[in-house]
């Protein structure tokens, strides 16, 4: 990790305290101003990225999340936070790499296995999905999140019934049968 002197620290701190409260443009400026000193500082490209996000620039956010990932070791939040700038985009062969690089470094982060199993479905990527579905659930069993996703996948592939039963589990959906109920 790069050393940064106490004047640069406090001024990332400013930024960062500037992005929270809203005032994205100010806090872009001084972000630029510590890049001339500090231009593979992650926590600075990160930052500027989250920034161009919020001001829905998507080719500059991309652009500040691509020069992150050539810095090694890349951190996760980039990494995470670059899937989920495409993701967001509806990018999602392009966030999926990200994701897996991701989940390999960390399978425990739930958001991330969400956001992938979405990806997988959003992108019709049915036999991928379903592998990823089985193995998710493994080692999240009730996550409610994955097993929707399982379900609506199987219903793609054809199989219908234990799709259903997949996604009656997650929407709470009861099943009477073939009797009918009046309501007054």
């Amino acid at each position: 990790m790069i050393k940064i002197d106490e004047k640069t620290e406090k001024n990332f701190l400013k930024a960062e305290d500037l992005r929270a409260k809203g005032k994205n443009n100010e806090a872009i400026e001084i972000l630029k101003e510590i890049l001339k000193d500090y231009p593979e500082f992650p926590p600075v490209l990160n930052s500027l990225a989250l920034l161009y996000t919020n001001l829905e620039n998507f080719e500059e956010a991309e652009s500040y999340f691509q020069k992150c990932m050539k810095i090694e070791p890349v951190p996760l939040v980039c990494i995470n936070n670059f899937a989920k700038l495409y993701y967001n985009y509806k990018c999602y062969l392009k966030a999926l790499p990200l994701l897996q690089k991701s989940l390999r470094e960390n399978i425990n982060q739930i958001q991330i296995v969400e956001i992938a199993a979405n990806c997988l479905f959003e992108a019709n990527l049915k036999k991928e999905a379903n592998n990823f579905y089985k193995e998710m659930l493994k080692i999240f069993p009730d996550n409610k999140t994955i097993k929707h996703n399982h379900g609506k996948n199987l219903l793609k592939m054809n199989k219908h019934q234990e799709g259903l039963d997949y996604i009656k589990e997650t929407s709470g959906v009861i099943e009477f049968g073939e009797k009918k109920f009046k309501i007054n």
